[in-house]
């Protein structure tokens, strides 16, 4: 299915600052037949990342073991941009090639595997690095704009940022 049976990530094993991130090599898993794995092109850099990082999810219930935020040692990151290089047996809208975003908890990473569901195909006319900035600000966009508080037809709304994704 693939050439290379490892994959570098950057974990860590206890909370704290940029000190506490490792480089390390581990063996790229299986894919589940409702998964795709992904080559990694571009990860952004989201505070959230560095609130990972630190420990400061560990006690908020969204990012509770479930969405794999708290389980140490972890792969941080929350987004990235990348190629298609496998899918499970039951996913049939991504196919090798795909360019796509991904969003969850492991990023930094040159593989992710994901569920299929949680990947969303890119336009060929998005540069790479956008659509691996964008993933976050979009879904937040949305969610001010659909359920915070939803924008009604002839009302305006400025969607506004002082920080945010940055690729690299």
């Amino acid at each position: 299915m693939r050439d290379q049976e490892k994959m570098q990530v950057v974990r860590i094993y206890e909370y704290g600052g940029p000190e506490k991130m490792q480089l390390e090599w581990l063996d790229i898993p299986e894919i589940g037949k409702d998964e795709a794995l992904v080559k990694v092109k571009f990860a952004s850099v989201n505070f959230l990342d560095i609130q990972m990082r630190r420990g400061d999810l560990v006690k908020q219930k969204f990012y509770g073991k479930e969405a794999g935020f708290n389980n140490l040692p972890i792969t941080i990151g929350s987004q990235c941009m990348g190629v298609v290089e496998a899918v499970g047996e039951n996913v049939d809208h991504l196919k090798p090639g795909d360019r796509v975003i991904c969003g969850g908890a492991g990023t930094y990473a040159t593989h992710v595997i994901f569920s299929a569901k949680r990947m969303i195909p890119i336009n060929l006319d998005i540069p790479d690095q956008q659509a691996a900035a964008g993933l976050t600000h979009g879904f937040l966009a949305y969610a001010f704009t659909h359920k915070a508080y939803p924008i009604q037809e002839g009302e305006w709304c400025l969607i506004q940022a002082a920080a945010g994704g940055l690729e690299v």
